[in-house]
């Protein structure tokens, strides 16, 4: 009975190790320094865990499954729209201040982190007790609240947010007026009749008799009319905003451009200043009255017609011509009318009057033109307004980073933790956004070098870049590992051995060494994605670079670069990379494919491109939201950002099927070559004819924002026997 047990002496044993221990670490936790160390960790594991669960931005609510958040976020956004209003056609602001669904979702993530989006208060389980009562559940005491019930109290919540955060913006009703003078060259035939008398002899009577012939000539009348055609195309001018980002309002010159054409080619342009656009009336007004939704709320009298983007009104506004004739030349004919001697009863009739040419002398245009954006308040006063409110003294300027990012990761699909670690204004680049349609100019010669080194595309290393850094030299990003710099993102505590191993891999290269320097971050940076190939079992010049095959072929290395080859084949190989797919890999391939399709295009020698300059891709091929229809809708073209008279240019040798105004389009050409058409819409002028043969490089018109659109840019589409296609992964190939 007393007998000695072994097992049971380790236990004792076992439990009183523990209960010191325990002991122990109660006592130092329970002073100050452990307190204090205690305090740290638990406030970095709480941060670094918030910031996770916040930058999500798939995530609306930990308790609503996956099927729930899709069909939420799709909700959200229609949201948001229909408390933007209709944003009207207007010049010289970026359509996104009016996409506010963003805004939305990461304001959101913000009440959540903050513990502000309470979806589980006591009083909303009497009312899903009594829903449940409804469907004979008698207890909901130990139900989890159902999915129905907390999505329909989410969307809520975000319609409330979407009715606190809704733009407001006031037009104006103005024009813009083309006065086009032309020289046409007119014919016409004339057929002259008359009669001819002669005097006859006649054997039978011996004497002389008058006979009578009627007779007629046709000749071609020909002669010249110049003309002057005033085309009047109404716009709304945007004069007044109030959104999350900024409260501005704008002013505006009347601009005149005058042209001067030879054989119908554009000469020489001359820009003159004619006026400013004088308001009649104070816009900061409509800043000021924060509750005013309807122009009529303004109490402004305006020869203007004033209409916000919640009133109701006509967007495709179709232009309205009329013309008249300045001189007339006299009429010459074609032979000259030369009746027979002693011709009587002459008289004449005219046909079909033939437009045979008509020559382009000058183009005026009176265009009004942004000359300021003057703002009212700092930048993202109001959403400032909207942090003070929900949660006095809090970090404003913390907060604020927070919302910004979320909104950007959801505009862009990503998950991006980046800005954690470095300065926000550094992080977002100039403005906020960097052209996804363009390598960096400063930046590609050395991707060119680095592929030329080890086999990947230059352009696929600009995607890896874009992914990891958004092309900026100084991004620091800490992870598990340590901490990852620069454009490659490569691991700061694997520089020096890299750089190396490089060294002895391309002894003739020379490079510094410096983690700071980008042409070294590129170049290391490819070094590693290189050796992740290889360490995975591909070689980079079996990759099939040219079709489409790399897309595939890639994911392994992918996953060794973001993952490290020591842990991408531990997690995710066993699962066909399945980590890979859905997170890093997706948005790092549109970009690459992007990147590759432009390329091609730069470099294809049997097109043009359609724009001077670099080619910046505003709203791509595919499905989209449309900005002014609030609607998902297929975008059958790309969108490229243009000044007001950027020209435009024949991508291909073509004929011109088309010329002139389409409903939605605005002033449009269409050019036919065999089974492609090249649709440029949205013009400003238009240059030439239908009919008319047109070569690669030819300028054709110039852009603008005529029709259905929401600022200046060329919609450029391409269909194949009536079908839209990509125009990226067109021009590339075209013969």
């Amino acid at each position: 009975m007393f007998g000695y047990n072994q097992e049971k002496a380790k236990q004792v044993a076992k439990a009183y190790v523990k209960h010191k221990a325990k002991s122990v670490l109660v006592k130092f936790l329970m002073s100050k320094p452990g307190l204090i160390i205690a305090g740290i960790l638990l406030l970095i594991l709480l941060i670094l865990g918030s910031i996770q669960a916040f930058i999500e931005a798939g995530e609306i609510s930990n308790r609503l499954d996956d099927e729930h958040n899709q069909k939420l976020q799709k909700d959200v956004v229609d949201i948001a729209r229909k408390k933007s209003g209709n944003l009207l056609d207007y010049y010289g602001t970026d359509e996104n201040l009016a996409l506010n669904a963003a805004w939305v979702m990461s304001y959101y993530k913000y009440l959540q982190f903050m513990n502000k989006a309470d979806i589980t208060e006591a009083k909303d389980f009497d009312e899903v007790a009594k829903e449940l009562a409804k469907q004979g559940i008698k207890s909901a005491v130990n139900q989890i609240l159902p999915q129905w019930y907390i999505y329909r109290k989410v969307k809520g919540e975000l319609s409330d947010l979407a009715e606190r955060m809704k733009p407001r913006f006031l037009y104006i009703k103005t024009e813009r007026k083309t006065v086009t003078t032309k020289l046409l060259h007119y014919s016409m035939p004339r057929t002259y009749s008359y009669t001819v008398s002669k005097e006859v002899y006649n054997p039978e009577t011996g004497k002389y008799e008058t006979q009578t012939e009627n007779k007629s000539q046709t000749v071609t009348v020909k002669w010249t009319e110049k003309v002057e055609i005033t085309e009047t195309q109404p716009i709304w001018l945007i004069v007044a905003a109030d959104t999350i980002k900024q409260r501005y309002t704008f002013s505006y010159d009347i601009n005149e451009y005058k042209r001067t054409y030879q054989n119908n080619v554009p000469q020489k342009t001359q820009k003159t200043k004619s006026q400013d656009l004088k308001f009649d009336f104070d816009p900061t007004k409509f800043i000021e009255n924060k509750n005013c939704l309807h122009a009529s709320d303004l109490g402004i009298k305006s020869t203007f017609e004033l209409k916000t983007n919640f009133d109701k009104t006509d967007k495709d506004m179709k232009p309205s011509t009329s013309s008249k004739t300045l001189e007339t030349s006299s009429e010459t004919e074609e032979p000259a009318f030369s009746p027979e001697k002693g011709a009587t009863n002459i008289s004449h009739t005219d046909g079909e009057k033939k437009l045979e040419k008509e020559e382009v002398l000058q183009v005026i245009e009176t265009v009004p033109e942004l000359n300021g954006q003057n703002s009212i308040g700092k930048e993202y006063e109001r959403l400032e307004e909207m942090i003070k409110e929900d949660n006095p003294g809090e970090n404003i300027e913390l907060a604020k980073s927070m919302i910004i990012n979320t909104a950007m990761s959801f505009i862009k699909g990503t998950k991006d933790l980046n800005w954690v670690f470095s300065d926000i204004n550094d992080y977002m680049n100039v403005g906020g956004y960097v052209n996804c349609s363009y390598i960096p100019a400063q930046f590609l010669p050395m991707f060119q070098e680095a592929e030329k080194l080890m086999g990947i595309p230059y352009w696929f290393l600009g995607a890896v870049s874009f992914r990891e850094s958004s092309f900026n030299p100084s991004a620091k990003a800490e992870n598990y590992d340590g901490v990852a710099i620069g454009l490659m993102q490569v691991q700061q505590k694997h520089w020096n051995s890299r750089v190396e191993a490089f060294k002895n891999a391309f002894p003739d290269v020379t490079i510094t060494g410096d983690i700071t320097n980008p042409r070294d971050q590129i170049l290391i940076g490819t070094w590693t994605l290189y050796n992740s190939f290889k360490e995975m079992g591909i070689d980079p010049k079996t990759v099939d670079w040219q079709g489409d095959g790399w897309k595939e072929q890639v994911i392994p290395a992918l996953a060794g670069y973001w993952m490290g080859v020591n842990g991408a084949k531990q997690w995710d190989a066993p699962r066909n990379f399945a980590k890979t797919r859905s997170e890093y890999a997706p948005p790092l391939i549109d970009q690459a494919q992007l990147y590759k399709s432009v390329s091609e295009m730069l470099t294809n020698p049997n097109v043009a491109k359609p724009i001077a300059g670099e080619i910046y891709i505003t709203s791509p091929f595919g499905m989209r939201y449309h900005p002014i229809s609030h609607e998902w809708k297929m975008h059958t073209g790309i969108d490229i950002a243009t000044t007001y008279g950027q020209p435009v240019f024949a991508v291909q040798n073509a004929v011109v099927k088309f010329a002139g105004w389409m409903n939605g389009y605005g002033k449009t050409i269409i050019l036919q070559s065999g089974e492609y058409e090249f649709y440029y819409a949205h013009l400003a002028e238009i240059n030439v004819q239908v009919g008319q043969v047109v070569k690669k490089g030819d300028e054709i018109g110039s852009a603008d924002s005529t029709g259905y659109s929401s600022g200046n840019h060329l919609h450029f589409e391409i269909r194949i026997n009536g079908t839209p296609v990509d125009p990226l992964t067109v021009l590339g190939n075209l013969q």
